[in-house]
Order: C-alpha cells, then sequence, then structure tokens
C-alpha cells in the first residue's frame, strides 16, 4: 500500500510486488528527459529472461508475451486506470471527455476496463524444444576434463588505437572443455564437450570509452540511476576514459570491430559465446572462474552487492531524495515486497560500473570477465549442446543475440530458477 498526493492510499496487488524488481525501466527517480530509443529494451529484464529460459515450465502464448512486453514498455504499471487508485472528482473524467471531443483531442475512455480475452493457451514462444527435455541429466564425470588447458602463464601483446590510446591482448590457447550444466536451466543443457582448435586474441579488459571513442568520438555511456533535474545532480557518470563503454548496440559492436580491423590491418570480431566462456574459466572446473557461486567474488568481480545496496552519505548525488525517503538502497527493494536484488555479504567497493581491470584477472589474464558490464558475442541465442556447424556463430543470422559475463546491477549468487 502507497500514500499518493492528496492522501490517497494505492494498493498494489501481491503478484505486482513480485514481479516488478525483475523488469528493468525508467524508475521513479530516473530523469524526466528523452530517452535513446531501445534505452530499456523488454529483453533486457530479468522476467523476461527468465521466461525465455523456461521459467519452471511456465507456457505462454503470443499474446501473453505482448501483454508482458507492452506492460515494461509502458513503465510496468500496476494500474491500469486513475480510477483503479481513487475517486475522480466532480465528474472530471466525463469534462475531460468533453475537452477532447471539443478540441479534437484523443477520444478513447481512459477509465474504461477493456474485456479480458479468453484465457492464454501455447507453448512458450522462443523454446519449444524445451518442453521435451529431460529436466535432469547425469553429470559429466571429472574425468571428461583431462582435455580442459591448465592455467598458464598469459602471452600479451598490445596494439595502438591511435591517439595515446591503447589496447592490451591476450592470447588464449586451444584446447577443450565441457560446456553446459546437466543441472542447470533447460536451455544450459546437455553439457557437451566444445573444443578450441585456433588459439585467438582477445582484449585483457572490456573496451573503454576512451578506445571506443577512437571509432565513435559522439558516443555517450550516460549516466546509471539519472536523477530529476534538480540538486541531486544527473547521477552517476558512466562515461569515464577508463570505464567500459556502455549502451552500444550489438551492431555498432561489430562495426566498432571492422574499424579495428581496418585499421590494424587484421581481423577482429567478437568472440563467439563457446570462446568467451572458453576464455572466462581459464581452465577452470568451478561454476565461475575464481570459485562457486557463494564465493566471496568481490576481489574478482563488479555485481550487485552491499556497495550498490547500501549507498553512502548523500554527496556528489550518489543518493537521490527517493532513497533518502524510504531508507533503500538503489536496488535493495523493500518498498516493493522485500526483495533484495543486492548480494549483502559482501563488497566490491563499486556502486556502478568501475574502471577496467580495477579486479583481479583470471588465471589466463583477463579483467572483468564476470561483472562490470556485460558483452556481446557474436553467437545467436539457441539451446544447447552448443555447435558451431549450425551457424548459430554466423554474424548474418538475425536472431537475438548472446550477452555474457554479468553486470555490476546482476546478482550472481541467485539463480534463476530458484525465484
Amino acid at each position: 500500500m502507497r500514500r499518493a498526493l492528496g492522501g490517497t492510499k494505492v494498493k498494489y496487488t501481491p503478484a505486482y510486488e513480485t514481479l516488478i524488481p525483475y523488469i528493468r525501466r525508467v524508475n521513479i527517480e530516473d530523469d524526466v528527459g528523452l530517452l535513446v530509443p531501445g534505452e530499456y529494451h523488454a529483453d533486457t529484464s530479468e522476467l523476461i529472461q527468465m521466461l525465455i529460459k523456461g521459467h519452471h515450465n511456465v507456457r505462454l502464448d503470443d499474446e501473453a508475451w505482448d501483454r508482458l512486453v507492452t506492460w515494461i514498455d509502458l513503465n510496468g504499471p500496476c494500474h491500469g486506470t486513475w480510477g483503479d487508485v481513487g475517486p475522480i472528482p466532480n465528474g472530471a473524467d466525463t469534462r475531460r471527455l468533453e475537452l477532447r471531443r471539443l478540441y479534437s483531442g484523443p477520444t478513447e475512455d481512459a477509465e474504461a476496463i477493456p474485456e479480458i480475452p479468453k484465457p492464454f493457451t501455447g507453448l512458450n514462444r522462443g523454446n519449444p524444444k524445451l518442453e521435451s527435455r529431460n529436466p535432469k541429466q547425469t553429470r559429466i564425470p571429472d574425468d571428461e576434463f583431462q582435455n580442459c588447458p591448465a592455467p598458464c602463464e598469459p602471452f600479451e601483446k598490445t596494439i595502438d588505437l591511435g591517439g595515446d590510446v591503447t589496447m592490451k591482448l591476450v592470447r588464449i590457447p586451444t584446447g577443450q572443455f565441457i560446456m553446459g550444466d546437466a543441472n542447470g536451466l533447460p536451455d544450459e543443457r546437455p553439457p557437451a564437450r566444445v573444443s578450441i582448435d585456433r588459439s585467438f586474441w582477445m582484449g585483457a579488459c572490456e573496451v573503454t570509452n576512451a578506445q571506443y571513442h577512437r571509432f565513435d568520438p559522439d558516443h555517450d555511456s550516460g549516466y546509471f540511476t539519472k536523477r530529476f533535474r534538480g540538486p541531486d545532480g544527473p547521477g552517476l557518470s558512466l562515461g569515464g576514459p577508463e570505464q567500459p563503454v556502455v549502451r552500444v548496440s550489438w551492431e555498432r559492436a561489430m562495426a566498432f570491430c571492422r574499424w579495428l580491423s581496418r585499421r590494424m590491418d587484421a581481423h577482429f570480431t567478437l568472440p563467439t559465446e563457446a570462446q568467451w566462456e572458453y576464455a572466462c574459466r581459464a581452465g577452470s572446473r568451478s561454476a565461475l572462474s575464481y570459485g562457486d557461486v557463494d564465493a566471496d567474488f568481490s576481489p574478482w568481480a563488479n555485481v550487485a552487492d552491499k556497495a550498490l545496496s547500501v549507498p553512502p552519505k548523500p554527496t556528489g548525488g550518489l543518493e537521490s531524495n527517493i532513497v533518502a525517503y524510504f531508507g533503500k538502497g538503489i536496488l535493495e527493494s523493500k518498498v516493493y515486497g522485500g526483495n533484495i536484488l543486492c548480494d549483502l555479504r559482501f563488497d566490491d567497493g563499486a556502486v556502478a560500473t568501475a574502471n577496467v581491470g580495477s579486479y583481479q584477472p583470471n588465471a589466463w589474464g583477463l579483467h572483468d570477465m564476470h561483472g562490470n558490464a556485460a558483452e556481446w558475442t557474436r553467437t545467436t541465442y539457441r539451446v544447447y549442446p552448443c555447435r558451431t556447424d549450425d551457424g548459430r556463430d554466423d554474424p548474418a543470422d538475425s536472431g537475438r543475440k548472446v550477452v555474457r559475463g554479468g553486470s555490476w546491477r546482476d546478482l550472481y549468487s541467485l539463480r534463476l530458477d530458484e525465484i
């Protein structure tokens, strides 16, 4: 229950309280300025990602998907009309319609409740094959990992992007590894051996704003939790020269690779999903390159943690009025049903993105593979087993692209199938 203007008490449903923390949208404290198209694409919401993966075998048809996406695009409202919140005084709704008709405004009645369609039926769109998959499979024995490469000394080189900007690359050796999880989500099964038959070079860190600006000087990574136009300021800048570049589409990421290829007279591209995971694992067998999902990630990764949940004192615009008023952290939602979206056990010291290389690298010298900024691959999203001969790694494929690595606002210790 909330108190709105004029003392009206606003009631939110339990379903709304449960779902709202898992959608990405403009928040109440965000900037009211015009957004870039696609800024809050529905597919970036955890709710959509969970359902695409077959969360608890939920079955949705196209109508249900359209309703969910539209709800997110409309900024996740709870109430469909003002009348749901409280009585409309003095016939204001009737007068509003009269003025619209008089001055050629829209004639739809915003207070009208549409007829509820028939119940939803149909399979989970996007992954119908998940329906027939065995929910659990036998774990691959440890000796199957015998061909996985052991950690080795990093082999590095540096390239010049011009303007006193450089990029360090790390050589990734050939080898094999097991990709997938027999006890994971439906699209992660079955696990299979994947071979990396050719060594390749990979950026030791995420692409920085300074590096990306050599290609696109006008790009703006923007701010995190952009505050309304007031004393709080615009928010936390994500555009520092050594911060990872963000708000880059897959098409622009590929365009950056083509620009880099021309400049260096060599072939640069995004890694495939298999290359990315192989490089991230760096010969490790644990769930994450530094340990299990419950391990202390703070030396290795910038993810959603205590630093993000409990902001510092309201200096320099780090804490908005809404945070101070409700006494809550940026992502620790006590307002929405007590859902905690941060791991409060550990503190990685970063509220938003940190400068690349701020955390320890994995065994092959790669930084920020877990957290900081999520990373594009050139692979089209398809269910496992991972294959290299079915076209999923072809950049010409127009399907959804795989993003790996998590980010500063993702919670690692919470598995999607536990929600």
